[in-house]
C-alpha cells in the first residue's frame, strides 16, 4: 500500500511540473512572436537541435545511467557520491574533447556566429541534466519538479527583460537560457544538498558499468531530436 501511495504522490508532482513548465512556455509565445524575427526563430531552433543531437553522442547517454544507478544506491550516501562524482568528472572530460574540435564545428555558420553561446548552453544543459537525474534518483522528487518550474519562471522573466527592455533579440533569448540553467544548477546543489555528494574523484569500475548501460541508449537519444 505504501508503494502505491508513493507512486500516486510522485505522479502528481511530475504532472504538476510538466503542466506548470509548459503553461509558462505557452504564455511566453506572444512575447517571442513579437520581439523575435522568423529568421531568429530558425537560428534558435537550429542551435537547440544541434545541442539536442550532439548531447547523446558526446555524452554517450551517461545522463540516463545517472538516474538508474542513483536509484540503486539512494540509501548509501558514499556510493551515491561515487555515481554523481564519476558522471560529472566524465562530462568535463567529454566537454574538453568537444572543445578540441571547435575549429571543425566552427565551420558551420550558426556555430561560428554564436559559438560561445553554443558551448555554454551545451555545458550547462549537460550538468543540469546530470544533477536533475541524480536528484530524482535519490528520491527528492519535489526538488526535481521544482527545478523544472523554476527554470521556466526564470527563463520567462529574463527573456522578458532581454527581449522587451534591452531588445537583444536572439542573443537575449540565448542568455536567458544560460541564466536559467545556471540558476537551476545552483538551486539543485543547495536544495538537494548535492554539495555533500560531489567529490573530486571518480570510480573507474563504476564509470565503466554506467557506460555499458548508457551507450546502447545512444540511438534512442538521437531519435528524440
Amino acid at each position: 500500500m505504501r508503494q502505491y501511495k508513493r507512486l500516486v504522490v510522485n505522479t502528481f508532482w511530475f504532472a504538476l511540473g510538466n503542466v506548470g513548465s509548459k503553461s509558462i512556455a505557452f504564455l511566453m509565445l506572444p512575447i517571442f512572436t513579437r520581439y523575435l524575427l522568423p529568421s531568429d526563430y530558425g537560428k534558435i531552433e537550429l542551435l537547440n537541435t544541434t545541442v539536442s543531437l550532439l548531447t547523446p553522442i558526446i555524452t554517450l547517454q551517461l545522463i540516463e545511467a545517472v538516474f538508474r544507478y542513483a536509484v540503486e544506491v539512494r540509501n548509501e550516501k558514499e556510493k551515491a557520491s561515487e555515481v554523481i562524482s564519476s558522471a560529472l568528472f566524465f562530462m568535463i572530460i567529454l566537454f574538453i574533447f568537444l572543445a578540441m574540435f571547435s575549429p571543425l564545428i566552427g565551420r558551420f555558420e550558426i556555430i561560428r556566429e554564436y559559438g560561445s553561446y553554443f558551448y555554454t548552453i551545451f555545458l550547462t544543459s549537460v550538468v543540469f541534466g546530470v544533477l536533475k537525474q541524480f536528484t530524482r534518483g535519490i528520491d527528492k522528487v519535489k526538488i526535481y519538479v521544482t527545478s523544472d518550474i523554476l527554470y521556466s519562471l526564470i527563463f520567462a522573466v529574463s527573456s522578458s527583460i532581454f527581449l522587451i527592455v534591452l531588445k537583444l533579440g536572439i542573443k537575449g533569448y540565448l542568455i536567458s537560457n544560460v541564466i536559467s540553467q545556471i540558476s537551476c544548477i545552483a538551486f539543485l546543489v543547495c536544495a538537494a544538498k548535492l554539495y555533500e555528494y560531489v567529490k573530486i574523484t571518480f570510480n573507474r569500475t563504476l564509470l565503466r558499468e554506467m557506460l555499458s548501460y548508457s551507450v546502447p541508449l545512444i540511438p534512442n537519444g538521437i531519435m528524440w531530436w
